[in-house]
């Protein structure tokens, strides 16, 4: 038995104080996994509820759909590796460090990353450059990792005490940075979204429409700056200053889409779910500052 002496003077009674005592292992049948979709979603699912070793077992030879699962979650996911690799058998151990993968780290991160696709869009739209919109869509990939990690981070946080030392954040704080995960995400699939509808245009943007969208991406980007800076430095009147920021965003929305009304044409479809997505970016934004202010309660 072991008493675990938590920051805000809390004290946990724990059965270990070795974290190697609380590693997790799945096995699954290589039959029950199915096809590549479902084997990759139940590789995925393991992943993300903490499992630290993943056995895949069958009495004949493990599937093709099967082994390419594996090969696309250990190349998707941070971590996992594959350890052996036999006729009947396939074993993946997480070989991540916590110490140097905190919560704070993989926000920070994903934050770099929005900063970077919403910088290499504005470019792409001014200049109408498909190749770095194509670029833009490629590092929404990273973001999916990034989230995926989050939110094994913090199913492994629920289930072992110790973690509460290891990833340097209490169970409440952890919640709070792990929707700010799943929202950096989704803003970062709304960001995907734009740049695939301004490759998929038939014609390029005309100088005023793409002013007029620049003008409201980028009210919607430093809506989310905003929200992300009154994380970083705790502050809440700043991210209470980022939820009015955001109205300006959505007024610029909605002046385009009334813009929209008389029109007609695959292109105007196409830029109404840009204009959509610059939407939610701007409201995903408001809600992180909401999160952010609950966390700045909570420490406070």
């Amino acid at each position: 038995l072991g008493i675990l002496a938590l920051d805000d003077g809390r004290l946990v009674l724990t059965p270990f104080l070795k974290e190697d005592s609380s590693v997790k292992s799945k096995v699954f049948d290589s039959v029950e996994l199915g096809d590549f979709n479902q084997a990759l979603r139940c590789l995925v699912g393991a992943y993300v509820m903490g499992y630290d070793h993943i056995d895949i077992k069958s009495r004949e030879h493990i599937s093709h759909d099967v082994r390419k699962a594996v090969r696309t979650f250990t190349d998707t996911v941070i971590g996992p590796e594959i350890v052996d690799d036999s006729l009947h058998r396939l074993s993946i151990t997480d070989l991540s460090d916590f110490r140097k993968l905190t919560f704070d780290t993989s926000v920070r991160r994903m934050h770099l990353i929005i900063n970077a696709m919403m910088e290499s869009l504005e470019i792409a739209i001014l200049k109408n450059d498909l190749k770095i919109a194509e670029e833009v869509m490629d590092r929404d990939r990273e973001l999916n990792r990034l989230n995926w990690l989050v939110a094994r981070q913090y199913n492994k946080l629920m289930k072992d005490p110790m973690m509460t030392e290891t990833l340097e954040t209490t169970k409440e704080r952890g919640l709070n940075l792990m929707l700010i995960s799943r929202i950096q995400e989704r803003i970062g699939d709304h960001i995907d979204r734009i740049a695939y509808n301004l490759i998929e245009l038939e014609k390029p943007l005309s100088k005023k429409r793409a002013a007029d969208l620049m003008r409201a991406l980028k009210l919607s980007h430093e809506a989310y700056e905003m929200s992300m800076k009154s994380l970083f430095n705790r502050n809440m009147a700043l991210a209470n200053n980022a939820m009015d920021h955001v109205n300006a965003a959505v007024s610029a929305c909605d002046d385009l889409t009334e813009s929209l009304a008389v029109e007609r044409g695959g292109d105007t479809l196409k830029f109404a779910y840009m204009i959509e997505s610059t939407l939610r970016i701007a409201r995903y934004s408001k809600d992180i500052s909401e999160s952010v202010i609950n966390i700045l309660v909570d420490m406070n």
